[in-house]
């Protein structure tokens, strides 16, 4: 046989756990090859590189620690782009905007509610809308918005919303918009009492 078959046919004894060193950098369990160094720290001191940040697979299934990211963390606790932002000097401490799978160009979230009034095609309806359609306990109406009080638009949590109106008459007679505010009170839910007469035609 050759020597690589001839090997494959050795019957290799495991090391006994007493004489297994691991290597010497804190956070790596892996085992001593040469010098108190694992075959990976070898490399890097090799290279010139920092022996001190974690491996990738270190940060599995962990999110960036940057807040309101939702992307996996790939090094020292920051996701790809993250990353990327940190060694190019710029600022890494709001998320980043881009176009992932849940969002649209704006970046406005967009999620499904099969049956509700406010829904288009398919169900589709803006995130936005619908959280503040269940905090105020009705549909939106053609007129209302919703407005993102820190301006990061797929942030949607209640207490980043608010309620806004683009609703404005028709007409500039004080008489018309008198009218207008009437309705627009009504709407609300706000009782007139009071009513002033006026004598503006």
């Amino acid at each position: 046989m050759c020597g690589k078959h001839y090997s494959a046919t050795r019957v290799k004894k495991p090391t006994p756990a007493h004489k297994i060193r691991k290597c010497v950098i804190g956070w790596c369990d892996r085992r001593d090859v040469s010098g108190g160094l694992c075959s990976m720290h070898i490399r890097r001191k090799r290279n010139g590189s920092s022996l001190d940040n974690p491996p990738p697979h270190k940060n599995k299934n962990k999110l960036c620690s940057v807040e309101l990211c939702d992307k996996k963390a790939r090094a020292i606790g920051l996701c790809a782009g993250h990353h990327r932002r940190l060694m190019d000097g710029k600022e890494i401490d709001s998320a980043l905007r881009k176009l992932v799978r849940g969002l649209n160009p704006n970046p406005y979230r967009v999620t499904t509610a099969h049956g509700h009034p406010n829904s288009k095609n398919k169900g589709q309806i803006m995130a936005h809308r619908l959280v503040m359609s269940e905090r105020i306990g009705r549909p939106l109406m053609e007129h209302e918005n919703v407005h993102h009080l820190n301006g990061i638009r797929y942030d949607n949590r209640p207490e980043n919303l608010e309620l806004w109106t683009v609703s404005q008459p028709g007409g500039q007679r004080v008489s018309d918009k008198i009218s207008w505010a009437k309705e627009f009170l009504l709407q609300y839910g706000y009782i007139i009492t009071d009513p002033v007469t006026s004598s503006v035609k």
